[in-house]
């Protein structure tokens, strides 16, 4: 069969969208100068002897996946090492949130994993061609695969892993929603009246300065729409002082009896009249007449100070201008001590004041706050005892359904429990109070549970948690039987393993490989093994050598077809060379793996 119509055998098994890694390119990686890979959507398999590198390629893939980079993994006389990986996410819900979250412009099925190493300690990471920082790489891998085997990232060698596998197993989500809303809820209450606390705490530091200053600015007794008034208004009023100190000194002048203007040029008049009546000399004539003119005319403006005078007329007050100036003097002063115009200040003070005010009535805040954080940790702890009692039920169920698949990957059936520990206080409610209560329960939203994988490798022997027993091989037919448990509760992630087939062979490895084709229907598989049952069911299947070149060992993939697989499995069956039943055998394997695939 053509790699091509492997490909698409795969993909018609596939009953859901799943991300799949459609290309992979390395460029020199430890003893691997260069390697293109095209892979199928189904199993793919990696052969070839030991030591030959097939655990360099899942090495590279764990690079896309936003694994630890070294120089140590740059091939010696190089510069640099590069790795990319062409996925295709299918607008996968979980990647494409994520992508959003980071302001990547909308992407459609293909995303396009670049990454560098370089010798000098530089690194580069692109997705699509946009920078990335590795922690945002390897939140990105998560979604996009798991990896089984002797990694750093096992998932299922942390508790969380399997009480996220039982809670998926149970349907326990409407719980879980329960118990996270209640958390939430008790947890606002406790950062509210944490702020509080902390904010009593400071006002009372500062409160004698605050008092200080809310009097000072009281006294002032300025409103903010004053400010400007004020000072238009006592500058009027010294206008008006001054113009009417000037009226008077012209009223008084013109028309202010003995020695004014009015009495000279009167006294000049009867002068003058009295002359000219006397001696007969006409020139005095016109001097009187001039005199009378300036008479009357001093008269004209006098009358219209008067009239002045009566508008502006009223004693100024000058007690209440003097105290004007003084509370406009107090609030320049303010104003150039605090480096803030009134209105500014003014709002300064109403904060201090609400300040203080919450001084005074702060204990009974936090009073009410306690008493609504003890009903909501009450409330939370319930939830989270129901949501116990839920969990014990399906680790039971988990347990029984989970054995067959056990056996079939060379598993004691009876060898694995779930052992689910409350971590809460042993009373639904509270009787100690809020705050010991809080020492104890931190108000997790998935609940007061620790969910342990145990094992009893002999019967009689005890029960031991999986993750200080188990080895690797082991460690990833247990995930292998969890996903085919759950193949359609869990994200269809690619699924890589290695080491799968350590310790196994016979029927085991049979049905180990019947599996492994079961979960390739749902997601792809990446597969190094050792054993021909499994490689006859790939869908595609490569092989890893390694030749020395020029005194160095240089590592080199080929993607096998035809004739290439069945001497490739009959070199598994027999060894380097085959033998003709070897390749007869071989041949066998393939055929009733595509009959298994029709």
């Amino acid at each position: 069969m053509s790699p091509k119509a492997d490909e698409t055998s795969a993909a018609v098994r596939r009953r859901r969208p799943a991300p799949w890694l459609e290309e992979l390119v390395i460029e020199n990686l430890v003893i691997l100068p260069e390697a293109r890979l095209t892979l199928s959507p189904g199993l793919n398999i990696l052969t070839g002897e030991t030591g030959t590198g097939k655990s360099i390629l899942l090495e590279a893939v764990a690079l896309l996946l936003g694994g630890r980079g070294s120089q140590n993994l740059i091939r010696k006389g190089c510069e640099r090492l590069r790795v990319e990986g062409s996925f295709r996410i299918e607008k996968d819900p979980a990647i494409l949130n994520l992508l959003t979250e980071w302001g990547f412009p909308e992407e459609k099925d293909q995303l396009i994993i670049h990454r560098e190493i370089h010798r000098d300690g530089g690194s580069r990471c692109t997705v699509n061609n946009r920078s990335l920082l590795v922690g945002q790489l390897s939140r990105l891998g998560e979604c996009l695969a798991e990896i089984h085997g002797p990694w750093e990232h096992q998932r299922l060698l942390k508790d969380e892993a399997l009480r996220q596998r039982l809670d998926l197993f149970g349907r326990l989500h409407k719980l879980l929603e329960k118990v996270a809303d209640a958390a939430g809820a008790w947890a606002a209450l406790r950062t509210e009246r944490g702020r509080l606390e902390s904010r009593l705490e400071e006002i009372a530091r500062q409160e004698d300065w605050y008092r200080f200053r809310v009097d000072e600015i009281h006294a002032a007794g300025l409103k903010v729409d004053e400010r400007e008034s004020l000072g238009r208004r006592l500058e009027i009023a010294r206008n008006e002082r001054s113009r009417g100190e000037l009226l008077n000194l012209i009223d008084q002048s013109l028309e202010g009896g003995d020695g004014s203007v009015l009495d000279i040029l009167e006294n000049l008049n009867q002068a003058l009249s009295s002359r000219t009546h006397s001696a007969g000399e006409p020139f005095l004539n016109e001097i009187n007449d001039a005199l009378k003119s300036l008479r009357d005319a001093a008269r004209s403006v006098s009358r219209k100070i008067r009239n002045l005078a009566k508008e502006f007329e009223g004693p100024l007050d000058e007690t209440d201008l003097d105290a004007r100036q003084e509370q406009l003097d107090l609030v320049e002063r303010l104003e150039k001590k605090y480096k803030m115009s009134w209105a500014e200040i003014l709002e300064k003070k109403d904060a201090m004041m609400e300040d203080l005010d919450l001084l005074a009535t702060g204990r009974e805040q936090i009073a009410l706050l306690q008493a609504k954080e003890e009903w909501e940790a009450s409330r939370y702890i319930k939830a989270a005892k129901k949501l116990h009692a839920q969990r014990l039920k399906a680790a039971e169920a988990m347990e029984k359904a989970l054995s067959p698949h056990l056996g079939d990957v060379g598993w004691n059936p009876s060898g694995f429990r779930l052992e689910i520990q409350w971590k809460g206080p042993a009373a639904t409610g509270i009787p100690d109070g809020i705050e010991s209560a809080m020492e104890s329960v931190m108000g997790s939203p998935i609940g007061l549970d620790r969910v342990i994988g145990e094992v009893e490798t002999n019967p009689g022997e005890g029960w031991r948690p999986f993750q200080q027993v188990v080895s690797h091989g082991e460690l990833s037919r247990l995930h292998l039987a969890l996903l085919s448990l759950q193949m359609d509760q869990i994200p269809p992630n690619i699924s890589i393993f290695d080491e799968v087939d350590m310790g196994i062979g016979g029927e085991t490895a049979r049905k180990v490989a019947g599996k492994l084709r079961d979960l390739s229907a749902h997601r792809q598989v990446l597969l190094v093994t050792h054993l021909a049952s499994l490689a006859s069911r790939a869908d595609r299947h490569f092989h890893v050598g390694k030749v020395t070149q020029g005194g160095r060992t240089v590592a080199g993939v080929n993607d096998l077809n035809g004739e290439q697989r069945v001497e490739e499995i009959a070199r598994m069956l027999a060894g380097a060379g085959g033998s003709r039943k070897a390749r007869e055998h071989a041949r066998e394997l393939l055929e009733c793996a595509r009959e298994e695939g029709s």
